[in-house]
């Protein structure tokens, strides 16, 4: 029987700890690129996509859009630096993750991923951490500018892998855009996220919010009651 309910996940912060590197390293990215220092709170920006915050970022500085080939040189970069940050601390999974994730797809759940990052990036991470998901279905910000249009093409192509039509798609992440782009979308959501983080989440109306995976039980049954976020 095709499944009937999907779980979608982000990548960077949720599947994979290296939302500080992350921050860094775009932001040395953009300094040596383009020779801008940018803010790293990605919630100030229109969109909170690769592609989305590039497009604002430049159009604001110059008036102009990025290049395809700037694109490539800044993704490109942004890999290496990657590289040179797991040589130094590997990148590790968060904790718990391969074992929820487990337990999702022996309980019948259609697993997808729908990062606002770039292709290049969001699969070198998992790469670093080694987390086999190839499987997967998957889009990124190359796919689209908006996180909620991310989070319809990788639901769309898991259907179309599988063969399914979903009753019911959940979406795990761990920054406020996640939360509010499930609210506007009217989609349940669980939080991944601690200290600090996670009780902006719950502030913001997240139901459901842990700090990793370790408690697989406790992870399935917040997928269970997931509810799209409240309004605030």
């Amino acid at each position: 029987m095709s499944p009937r309910q999907i779980v979608i996940f982000d990548i960077d912060g949720t599947l994979t700890d290296t939302t500080t590197l992350d921050d860094a390293n775009i932001a040395r990215a953009y300094r040596e690129l383009f020779g801008l220092e940018i803010d790293v709170d990605w919630s100030r920006y229109r969109t909170s996509t690769d592609s989305g915050i590039a497009r604002e970022i430049l159009e604001t500085s110059r008036g102009a859009p990025p290049e395809p080939a700037e694109l490539e040189r800044l993704t490109g970069r942004l890999v290496d630096l990657l590289a040179e940050g797991h040589a130094r601390e590997p990148v590790r999974p968060m904790k718990g993750v391969v074992e929820a994730l487990a337990a999702l797809e022996q309980a019948g759940f259609a697993l997808a991923l729908a990062s606002g990052g770039w292709k290049r990036t969001a699969e070198a991470k998992l790469a670093a951490a080694g987390l086999d998901l190839a499987h997967l279905p998957r889009a990124f910000a190359d796919d689209h500018e908006e996180r909620s249009g991310i989070i319809e093409i990788a639901s769309a192509r898991a259907a179309e892998a599988l063969g399914a039509r979903f009753e019911r798609m959940v979406y795990v992440g761990d920054g406020i855009w996640d939360l509010v782009t499930t609210r506007d979308m009217g989609m349940p959501f669980v939080g991944i996220a601690a200290g600090s983080r996670g009780d902006g989440l719950v502030s913001n109306g997240a139901h459901h919010v842990l700090g990793d995976y370790s408690d697989t039980a406790a992870f399935l049954a917040a997928i269970s009651a997931a509810r799209p976020p409240s309004g605030v």
